[in-house]
């Protein structure tokens, strides 16, 4: 656990297996270092995690995940999520992650999750991941992958999705598109007698409602 206002630097091959909680200040790998063990790296509201300072852009490993806390936690340079799992707590209106100083590239091997700790988001678009706009900008980039939202999800009928707009990371809630020839997403209801089913006899209806 990285605590406190300072910087922390790692060099080499950082073997523990235990989580990477970065609670203040700024964790920073350099040269080769790497974090090629740890199942999880946390970054906390206000804290940074910098990689920068590598030879190469940092890669997420298919069994770590990258979280936050429940309000803005920092990426410094350039990070590949891969086939790892981000698994963000977005407060609305708050995002849950900005990056700096290089480029968060998402990949569609990505396991993307979202929990929503307010009520459920309504059809609209949230920001869930920022860039800083001064000094060394942030982009967001790469290729979206499905996303799951749990915790408050959204409304009834909607479907979540994420979309890279202006180098930022937005989740999209859009309503469940209506498939005219079929029954999908439809609720029907009518008078008896609208409906027989096979084996019905004659004066025998059944009302149904289909959703």
């Amino acid at each position: 656990m990285k605590q406190g206002s300072g910087t922390l630097v790692l060099g080499g091959n950082n073997t523990y297996t235990g989580r990477t909680t970065i609670t203040g200040g700024k964790l920073a790998l350099s040269g080769s270092g790497s974090l090629s063990n740890t199942l999880a790296i946390e970054v906390n509201g206000g804290a940074t995690f910098d990689v920068s300072g590598l030879a190469s852009a940092f890669a997420l490993g298919s069994s770590q995940t990258l979280s936050n806390s429940a309000s803005t936690g920092t990426i410094n340079g350039n990070f590949n999520t891969g086939s790892g799992t981000v698994s963000l707590t977005y407060s609305p209106g708050t995002p849950s992650l900005n990056v700096t100083n290089g480029t968060l590239t998402l990949a569609p091997g990505t396991a993307f999750k979202i929990n929503n700790t307010g009520a459920s988001l309504a059809p609209g678009s949230y920001k869930i991941i920022s860039k800083s706009a001064a000094g060394n900008a942030g982009f967001v980039a790469g290729t979206v992958p499905a996303v799951t939202v749990f915790g408050g999800g959204t409304t009834f009928g909607t479907t979540p999705s994420l979309q890279i707009s202006n180098n930022e990371l937005d989740l999209n809630v859009s309503f469940n598109v209506v498939d005219a020839a079929t029954l999908t997403n439809k609720i029907m209801t009518g008078y008896q007698g609208w409906f027989r089913t096979p084996g019905d006899r004659f004066r025998k209806y059944r009302l149904v409602a289909l959703v």
